[in-house]
């Protein structure tokens, strides 16, 4: 009796495709025919998202929270212990200087919101990612780098003091915790929704987003600390300490996390671009590798000045500046090849008849190339 022939192995129909290249792609999935609104609702990346993602920051967020007012409250009964009557700020207290502190890392937060989204103008990045990575920063890798770099300064402190057990672990370890954790992010993008991000400048802006998100919860902790410490312990005006604090902290080195993150956002972005599998995981760690360097020198600077602040600060300053202008720079550069580039297309376009020659922002292509960067106002057909 003959044998049948082998079945072949099942192809993905159609369907399955279709869906996937415009999951990759960002395209809300086909209707499905008969799928009820919650089967629905479970296909959704937004549903886990509102579900998951969310609401596990926002626990996050509470839990730093708690950590931080046992850490304060235990710090200052300690402090005034030493000093010979023991004091400590209540709940209230503390809540109350919490929210004083919120609302001046808000300020430097609301200002690099604005910068990095005024920046992401060509192939702009979906404001939900954009949510994501801010959420990311200022709720996963604050817990994480908080956690961490307890762990570690408890280890070092086995054999030496608290506050050099605390220097040594801002210097050495939290420079490369912190690094992590905010680019961790940008690592799990490029690989779950790679297809979306097509430009560096869409990756700098999510690098930026997360760094700036982290650096405002960490400011809230720096400027408790500080009002706390000088309403209780050290007998000075808290409100004067505070603005000295966010002076220092929140205008004159607000650039630190941001400028850091964005060199592992260029390896990753570099990485993107490359089909070499040896450079997709040379190039993001290089460029972490270069943030972790650079926030190592800025934590340490006030060690290698000594008492010197204004050596110090002045070092900072020249080291920010350098390297925002540098960074400005190339982003003009990129910004203005981007701009010829996509020119360039919508002239392509207006040739093969996809786009008529009259729309205003082809007619606007042929004088500036570099101010045509708003590709979709330009996709509609000649009738």
């Amino acid at each position: 009796m003959p044998t049948s022939p082998s079945t072949p192995k099942a192809v993905a129909s159609p369907t399955a495709l279709e869906r996937r290249e415009r999951r990759l792609v960002g395209l809300p999935a086909p209707a499905v025919p008969g799928r009820g609104w919650f089967s629905s609702a479970l296909h959704r990346p937004t549903t886990w998202l509102l579900v998951v993602f969310f609401p596990l920051c926002v626990f996050l967020l509470w839990r730093v929270y708690l950590m931080f007012r046992v850490q304060t409250i235990t710090s200052v009964a300690q402090a005034t212990e030493k000093a010979g009557q023991r004091m400590e700020p209540t709940v209230g207290q503390f809540n109350e200087a919490v929210v004083k502190c919120a609302q001046l890392a808000a300020i430097s937060l609301a200002i690099g919101l604005f910068l990095y989204f005024l920046i992401d103008r060509i192939h702009r990045t979906g404001f939900l990612l954009k949510v994501i990575c801010v959420f990311w920063g200022g709720a996963v890798a604050v817990y994480f780098a908080v956690f961490v770099n307890s762990w570690v300064a408890a280890l070092l402190g086995d054999s030496a003091n608290d506050e050099s057990a605390s220097t040594k672990a801002a210097i050495y370890v939290a420079p490369f915790v912190e690094e992590f954790a905010k680019a961790t992010v940008l690592i799990l993008l490029a690989i779950l929704v790679r297809r979306r991000l097509v430009s560096a400048i869409q990756v700098v802006t999510l690098a930026g987003l997360s760094a700036m998100s982290f650096a405002a919860t960490e400011n809230i902790t720096y400027y408790l600390k500080t009002y706390v410490s000088a309403a209780m312990v050290y007998g000075q005006d808290p409100t004067s300490a505070l603005r000295a604090m966010f002076l220092q902290r929140g205008l004159l080195t607000w650039w630190g996390h941001p400028l850091f993150t964005t060199c592992t956002a260029i390896g990753v972005a570099f990485a993107m671009r490359n089909r070499s599998k040896w450079v997709r995981v040379v190039a993001p760690l290089a460029g972490y590798l270069c943030a972790a360097t650079l926030h190592m020198l800025f934590n340490g600077s006030s060690l290698f000045f000594g008492d010197d602040a204004g050596a110090a600060m002045t070092f900072l300053l020249i080291f920010g500046a350098s390297g925002v202008i540098g960074l400005l720079i190339r982003y003009f550069i990129h910004l203005r090849s981007e701009g010829r580039l996509v020119g360039q297309r919508l002239a392509d376009f207006v040739r093969e008849g996809w786009l008529d020659p009259a729309t205003p922002m082809c007619s606007a292509a042929s004088s500036d190339a570099s101010s045509c960067c708003s590709p979709p106002c330009c996709v509609a057909p000649v009738p």
